[in-house]
């Protein structure tokens, strides 16, 4: 397919690498996605769509990464030792990176904060395994109630 037409996609643009090769992108922002698929068949819609799953809409502010950095910043958590403070945020990047469910290209990282209920903490927790997620609910003791 020709970058000309391109046009007729939202979100998918064409760039040329440093071998004069075509290569196209998904581009909602940063980072940019590349598309490996041929342009217009069911694998590629397969493929633009997982690519707008990764890439949140939302502002940052708005999502589970948002309340994380809040947390971060927070007065609790400066008054931490500096080796719970690099544990804690350790624990916060590991959960901003777990998929949705297993198999989604879509993480908590971008999880809308409006639909964060105690049962979604409550999987973030138990997926690891009995040991993460003693540290996992540990971790969360400690948090603000309002952010």
């Amino acid at each position: 397919m020709s970058p000309l037409m391109l046009h007729r996609y939202k979100h998918l643009v064409a760039d040329r690498d440093r071998n004069g090769n075509v290569r196209i992108y998904f581009r909602r922002g940063r980072p940019k996605i590349r598309i490996r698929e041929e342009i217009g068949t069911p694998e590629e819609l397969c493929a633009t769509t997982s690519a707008k799953a990764a890439v949140s809409p939302l502002p940052r502010s708005e999502t589970f990464e948002g309340l994380c950095e809040a947390y971060r910043r927070s007065g609790a958590f400066a008054e931490l030792d500096a080796s719970t403070q690099r544990t804690r945020t350790n624990l916060i990047e590991g959960m901003l990176n777990e998929s949705i469910f297993p198999g989604a290209p879509e993480t908590f990282r971008y999880f809308p904060k409006t639909r964060i209920t105690l049962d979604t903490l409550e999987i973030l927790r138990d997926r690891k395994g009995p040991c993460a997620s003693r540290s996992r609910k540990r971790s969360g003791q400690g948090t603000p109630e309002t952010v």
